[in-house]
């Protein structure tokens, strides 16, 4: 049983009396569960090609031999910067998770 299911199941066990408010909870608990931090990844990658083409312009233009040597350092950068932003999307993901179990586990101790 995945750990987000676990702790569902441990408040619906815990507080059986709220079991509509935390149903009623149950799609943004699997929504923040199952980020992956595409969307974020892809902002990430997009600003580094708008970086990385505005270094150019600015630099020297556009020039074939310049390109030929920076293309594989602008690879990385991109792929660097992507992967940066879906690591910052997941860890983003699962904070906010964790903050949605503490306010429900306080909306349920005070419903108590």
């Amino acid at each position: 049983m995945p750990e987000q299911a676990r702790a569902l199941h441990q408040l619906l066990q815990t507080f059986p009396e709220q079991r509509q408010h935390l149903l009623a909870q149950l799609g943004r608990i699997q929504a923040l569960a199952s980020e992956c931090g595409c969307a974020m990844g892809a902002i990430f990658a997009l600003a580094a090609i708008a970086l990385l083409a505005g270094w150019a312009i600015r630099v020297d233009g556009f020039s074939v031999g310049r390109w030929l040597l920076v293309t594989p350092a602008a690879a990385a950068f991109v792929l660097l910067s992507g992967a940066t932003g879906k690591l910052l999307g997941i860890g983003v993901a699962r904070l906010r998770l964790a903050a949605l179990n503490r306010r429900l586990r306080l909306h349920c101790e005070r419903g108590r």
